[in-house]
Parts: structure tokens; sequence; C-alpha cells
């Protein structure tokens, strides 16, 4: 697989040629939903995002954020915030539970988070930013990784300017998502600052935006010639992706969509793993997976009305079982 220019990703005793990536995302990319990426073929993963300043309070739910299983490394723990001594002190924190990584998050476009500094906001303090990577690597022993985007607006895209900074701090390696702050989610994602971050780059660059099939996926790394590959929305959507890219890039081999048992069965899969990790609260979790599994089928409407009154889960266990079954 490997082309001219792009470099294996590599990470303790793991490489890959190309990545492929499922990206941090908050309320979706918990241990369950890891899990079944991971099962489908995803290489690496990472936990939600975590608040340094909580983390640094004992807060159970950034504790909890932490907590994953040794079938799902490589993993990262990405960490955001905006005052270097309260990340480096989560970083050693994140540290100590034994992740393969920690990842510093310079992306995140909610208001209250990059308001506030952190997160997106530190695309403008790249001076700050700087700072909280050298003394990540300063102060850790593990590999530090960053995910950022392109620049706060279209008027201030900075991300070569980042990415030579983050070169010269020896980060491991950068995922792009090709998006502003501005841009939200909206637009497209604009690969070719992907393509001049790599050909300026001495680490490993991973691009994300976009990605929800096999052929954008080829395309992309064709045109970028990214070292790997990084997908969000395209996984909720559709977990098996990252099976779909493995058959195709490693063996030749063009998956289909899987029929509707497979998917209720990959479904069941989730909720056993959602139900471990969350007990009844994975009830509520599961809800926003609904048009994953159902959507397209008859009576998906008629599912999905059912999921929304459940209580337990045994009773989302049946629905699973007999999803047309009428109450």
């Amino acid at each position: 697989m490997n082309q001219k220019g792009v470099e294996l990703i590599k990470i303790n005793d793991y490489k890959f040629d190309p990545a492929f990536v499922l990206a941090p995302m908050e309320d979706v990319t918990d241990t369950a939903f890891r899990r079944l990426c991971k099962e489908m073929g995803a290489d690496i993963v990472y936990t939600e995002f975590i608040s340094s300043e909580a983390l640094i309070r004992d807060a159970e739910k950034a504790k909890r954020k932490m907590m994953f299983y040794p079938d799902e490394r490589p993993i990262g723990i990405q960490l955001y915030g905006s005052r270097v001594e309260s990340v480096v002190d989560a970083g050693k924190r994140a540290q100590s539970v034994g992740p393969d990584f920690i990842d510093l998050n310079v992306g995140c476009p909610v208001t209250k988070v990059a308001d506030q500094g952190m997160g997106a906001g530190l695309l403008k303090n790249c001076d700050l930013m700087a700072a909280i990577v050298k003394a990540l690597k300063e102060e850790l022993t593990l590999s530090v990784t960053v995910k950022m985007r392109l620049g706060w607006d279209l008027e201030s895209i900075n991300v070569l300017q980042n990415v030579k900074i983050l070169n010269e701090m020896g980060v491991h390696w950068i995922a792009i998502h090709a998006r502003t702050r501005a841009q939200g989610y909206k637009g497209e994602a604009d690969w070719s600052w992907i393509k001049k971050a790599k050909e300026i780059s001495e680490v490993p660059i991973i691009g994300n935006g976009d990605i929800t099939s096999v052929e954008k996926a080829e395309w992309a790394l064709e045109y970028s010639k990214a070292d790997g590959i990084m997908i969000g929305r395209g996984a909720i959507k559709a977990p098996w992706i990252f099976r779909q890219l493995k058959a195709y890039f490693f063996e030749g081999k063009r998956l289909p969509e899987p029929e509707f048992e497979e998917k209720l069965s990959i479904a069941r899969k989730h909720f056993t793993l959602l139900v471990e990790h969350k007990g009844k609260y994975a009830v509520s979790a599961f809800r926003r997976f609904s048009n994953t599994y159902f959507k397209g089928e008859k009576g998906v409407a008629k599912i999905r009305q059912r999921l929304s009154v459940s209580r337990s889960p045994e009773e989302v266990f049946e629905i699973l079982e007999n999803p047309f079954k009428l109450k």
C-alpha cells in the first residue's frame, strides 16, 4: 500500500498503511461504539474528549471517559483545555491508565468550548497551543498527537503554520479536519489543505472530513497522499465502513451494504456492549443510532416509536429480535 511520500502510521507495536481511524465524538465514541468499530476493522480509536479541568478535579464523568478495554488498542485519550498546567496535570492522569497516546483537541467548534480558548479556540492562539504541546511532550512519556481544523474561519486559515509548529514540537501525528471552526460541519471539507499539509510535514498526516464511502476514501488518499483517513459521522451512519475499506484496500474486494438481518445482528452486538458499559442508561444512548440500523427499512417509523418509549434493556432487546412486531 505504501506510496512514495507516504509514511507508515506507527504507534508502539502497531503499524498501519494507511490507517483507518475512528474520530473522537462526544456522546458517540464511548467504549461500546469504539469496540464495535474495532470489530468492524477500525485501526485506531480515541476516547470522547475530556475536559482537563474536570479531570484534575476528579470528576467522575471525566474519569469514566478514560475507561477502555484491551481490545480497543491502539487507543488515545483526547484532552481539551486552555491552561498549560491543567492540561499537563490531566495528561499525567490520563497517562496513568495506560493508553497508547495522548491527543490534544484543537478542533472542537462548540461555542462553550471554543469561546473559552479551548478546542478550536486554540486556533486563535498558536503560541498557547505550542506551549501546551511542548509541555505535554516534556512531561509525558507517551506519544502526543493533535487533532485540529484548518483555522478559525476562511479569512484566517492557519493550518500550514500550525503544521510547521507541531512538526517542531515533535508530535507523533496530526489529524486535520478539513473545515474551519466557523464552518462547523457545514459545506464541503477542503482536502486541498490536507494535501498542502502533507507536502510540508515530516510527521504523518491523517485527513478527516466527508469520508462516507470507499470511493471517497480512495479519492482522498490518492489526492492528498495522507497517511490515514479519519471517519466520524460516516461511521455513525455505517460502522461497517471500516471493514469495507479494509476489504477494498487490502483485498481488492468491494463489500456490499449489509442486509437488514446482518444490521440487526450488529445492532444487537452494539446494544449488548452498551448495556455492559452503561447499564440502564444504554437505552437512551442507543436511540441516536436508530438511523444506523433501520433507515430505509419499511416500518422504520414504528421501530423508532417503539425505541422512543422503551424504558429497559429487555424492551430494546425485544425490539432488536422482533423489530416489526406490533405492540
